[in-house]
């Protein structure tokens, strides 16, 4: 891949901010790793149930948080201190709002934490706005997401190979479908920087870098994130990149399905192929999204019962239980939109919107107009966010590497296009 040379940030843009990027850096650093957890966990839903490694975890947020907030507190002064604030403002009230829900919520310990959770996510997108002010800075916060992400693939492959190498999901340090979601947004974060900016860390770990996410990503067995990434990517390389490479990439992949039951060679290769994707189940269960139509329902139904305010953040009834796929347990509604709705009512549901209106549009305008590159990068973990949260609740937590990215560089996005004029027009790059 060859890209663009790289264009600075408008001067307008910069302000020093001293040790202020590496102080960010670290608490980023340490709200990543407290997505991993042990063999053989359950979460907990109330306050009986924190146990040793939950403690840390919360040890480690809290102290992040308190970094966060103080580093935001000492830069006040700074020239994006009030766009930053202005920008995330609606994202902040309905963090707010999600911590009032914990007043009528059954499970209020559950409430409360995740509420605490959007709070310092919020935290994280003002500090990057403020701290990520030149290209130097953007690279920096790029490759410590990155070798963050593809190191907790890593660990996840040797630590969970022997379920692996029996066909089983690797599930002993993070959920599957956590390990499919960091694995695809860090191969975003590795495809679009090298194409984007051509930074030398970029061109190193590209291979090693595409294996080992690639590698995470089959094993994690997640159909969602597999499909979001492959067309994220396509999508990219198509708007930014050489077309010829991602409509090779197309042909190629849909050249293989159709080929595939009139080549005998590539016989077995179709039963491996559905095995992987139907991972036990039936093709009905994959057709109604592996119960997903069941707890939509349930959602739907919930959101009925209190429309205006919601049961409380991450429950959904008056009791915080559903019966669903056969038993009485604790459920998020599989999708963000009816999660913050059955939790929080229209009132957050709108609040969440308007704060996700006020990240994307600036950036959508400062993208496409003066190719800013942050915007772009940004906007593209952004739509992997958007498409994999159909599914899943990934953008309002669990804290998790793939989160803290999403507000990391939506927040540094914000920054640099907020606060200077439009950049000349980036060449496009080649890959």
């Amino acid at each position: 891949m060859t890209c663009a040379p790289v264009l600075p940030l408008p001067s307008s843009v910069r302000t020093r901010t001293g040790g202020a990027l590496t102080i960010f850096l670290c608490a980023c650093i340490a709200l990543a790793l407290t997505g991993f957890t042990a063999p053989g966990r359950s979460g907990a839903t109330d306050m009986g149930g924190i146990d040793a490694i939950a403690l840390v975890k919360i040890a480690l947020r809290a102290t992040s948080f308190a970094i966060l907030v103080l580093l935001a507190l000492s830069l006040n002064f700074h020239r994006r201190a009030a766009t930053a604030l202005r920008s995330f403002l609606p994202m902040a009230l309905f963090a707010l709002w999600t911590l009032a829900t914990a007043i009528w919520s059954p499970l209020r310990a559950m409430s409360i934490g995740h509420s605490l959770e959007i709070l310092m996510l919020t935290t994280v997108a003002i500090c990057a706005a403020i701290v990520v002010d030149s290209e130097t800075a953007i690279g920096k916060l790029c490759f410590v997401l990155f070798i963050v992400m593809a190191g907790a693939c890593l660990f996840v492959l040797v630590a969970d190979w022997p379920a692996i190498r029996a066909g089983e999901r690797p599930a002993g340090y993070m959920h599957p479908n956590s390990l499919g979601a960091i694995a695809g947004v860090s191969l975003t974060i590795l495809i679009a920087s090298r194409v984007l900016w051509g930074w030398n860390w970029s061109r190193r770990l590209l291979i090693p870098g595409i294996l080992v996410c690639s590698a995470a990503l089959l094993a994690a067995r997640s159909r969602t994130d597999l499909l979001v990434t492959l067309f994220v990517l396509a999508l990219f390389l198509l708007l930014f990149s050489r077309r010829w490479l991602a409509v090779s990439v197309l042909l190629a992949c849909g050249g293989l399905f159709a080929f595939m039951p009139y080549i005998g060679a590539l016989g077995h290769l179709d039963q491996s192929v559905t095995a992987y994707f139907l991972r036990g189940q039936t093709r009905e269960d994959l057709i109604t999204g592996s119960g997903r139509d069941e707890v939509w329902a349930i959602a739907v139904n919930s959101a009925k019962e209190a429309p205006l305010f919601g049961h409380g953040y991450y429950s959904m009834s008056d009791s915080g239980m559903v019966y669903v796929w056969g038993k009485e347990q604790v459920q998020t509604a599989h999708d963000v939109y009816l999660h913050v709705l059955t939790g929080t009512g229209a009132i957050g549901l709108a609040l969440f919107l308007w704060g996700l209106a006020s990240l994307i549009l600036p950036l959508i305008g400062s993208a496409f107009r003066s190719r800013n590159r942050i915007a772009i990068l940004a906007l593209i973990v952004i739509l992997w966010q958007l498409i994999g949260t159909l599914f899943e609740v990934g953008i309002v937590g669990p804290v998790d590497a793939v989160t803290a990215s999403f507000f990391a560089i939506g927040g540094a996005a914000i920054g640099s296009a907020l606060n200077g004029p439009d950049s000349p027009e980036a060449p496009r790059c080649a890959s």
